[in-house]
């Protein structure tokens, strides 16, 4: 029976890969054959998959990082927006900082990268 999940020959790039959640990701898309790229602002030594230093709130970092990849690896197949934060405070009592911040990872870094991989 064919593999329902065989990624071979795919290209995947994941923000937010470099730990957690994000990086069981990553390792699964590679455990299914992909060619598995991450995008973090987490320290990135001793990673075993190729890794791109990119803060997903930076549009240009964002350009910088999808063209490193289609360079390299020609496309990009996979997209897994997974970079997040999150502030562990009452919501009635985030700082404008705060709510800046998460806004600008989960929303603006999202469509970031989602914009560039589409050009």
């Amino acid at each position: 029976m064919k593999n329902l999940f065989d990624l071979s020959g795919k290209v995947a790039l994941v923000t937010g890969g470099a730990r957690g959640i994000g990086k069981a990701i990553s390792d699964s898309l590679t455990g299914h054959g992909a060619t598995t790229v991450i995008c973090d602002i987490a320290n990135l030594s001793g990673q075993t998959h190729t890794a791109i230093e990119c803060d997903v709130r930076d549009k240009s970092q964002v350009e910088a990082c999808v063209a490193q990849v289609v360079q390299r690896y020609r496309r990009i197949d996979v997209l897994v927006n997974k970079a997040g934060i999150h502030r562990r405070v009452d919501p009635l009592d985030a700082s404008q900082q705060d709510i800046d911040d998460v806004f600008s990872v989960n929303l603006l870094g999202n469509f970031h990268m989602a914009s560039a991989v589409a050009q």
